[in-house]
């Protein structure tokens, strides 16, 4: 009797199924997945930029930056010229009747723009530090990777690492020299041309004045002699009194490794 009273023609069981049966508010999230919650991103992981490997600042931006830059410059070169021509003002007949013109602009722009040009150069570094501290990361973990690989082949040196690839990254996202046709050219082909990939990316870090890359390619084994198209050594190109003390403590020492 209990089975006909349950019995789907009844209709008793489709009443009692709500009964029965929890609601999925009361389900287990193992039960119901949609109902999960993401796992957070911790701080040690590095946050999101670093966890997806991609630089936070695009070559675009990086590029409206230095020209907001350049534009603060200019502001403390108008300054200047509107004082010279304020100063020989007094000495053209009838000048004096403009002098108060050229004063006022002067006044407007004095409070403003040492703190436009300083805010604009450290918004600028701060960018540039961020995208190659992600850089740095990611190509760390590309380097640990190939040198496991490279081991059932045999042991190889460090610099031997290094991809082309991780030079025009670097080119795009680390360093300002996109905005110079010129130099971006020469690095190019240099890459295509079959040279060392350490040694050319010494000569862009150097270029950058980007000291800690420096670094880290000379402790890898990049040659600090090394010359681009036109017979520069990086210390020549070197931009920065870091980098270029760097590489004249290394340029010293390598004929003595040599020897």
């Amino acid at each position: 009797m209990q089975c006909l009273a349950l019995s789907p023609r009844s209709g008793l069981l489709r009443r009692a199924l709500p009964a029965l049966l929890p609601s999925p508010g009361h389900c287990s999230r193992r039960t119901y997945p949609h109902h999960r919650t993401p796992l957070p991103i911790s701080a040690a992981a590095g946050g999101k930029d670093q966890l997806q490997q991609v630089p936070p600042h695009s070559p675009s931006v990086l590029t409206a930056e230095d020209f907001s830059r350049w534009a603060a410059i200019g502001k403390c070169a108008l300054i200047c010229t509107l004082y010279a021509i304020r100063f020989y003002l007094k000495f053209i007949p009838g000048g004096d009747a403009y002098e108060f013109l050229f004063a006022g602009f002067g006044f407007l722009l004095i409070p403003v723009t040492p703190y436009d040009t300083g805010a604009q150069w450290l918004a600028l570094d701060a960018k540039l530090a961020k995208n190659r501290q992600v850089l740095q990361l990611k190509r760390e973990q590309a380097l640990t990777r190939r040198a496991k690989k490279q081991r059932g082949r045999g042991a190889a040196v460090r610099k031997d690492l290094y991809r082309a690839g991780d030079v025009e990254e670097y080119l795009e996202y680390g360093t300002l020299l996109p905005l110079v046709r010129e130099i971006l050219q020469n690095f190019r082909v240099m890459l295509k041309s079959g040279a060392a990939q350490a040694e050319v990316f010494l000569l862009v870090a150097a270029r950058a004045g980007d000291a800690e890359t420096v670094e880290e390619l000379l402790a890898a084994g990049a040659d600090p002699l090394c010359t681009d198209q036109q017979g520069r050594t990086a210390l020549q190109l070197a931009v920065g009194g870091a980098a270029r003390k760097m590489l004249a403590a290394a340029a010293r020492a390598a004929p003595k490794a040599e020897s």
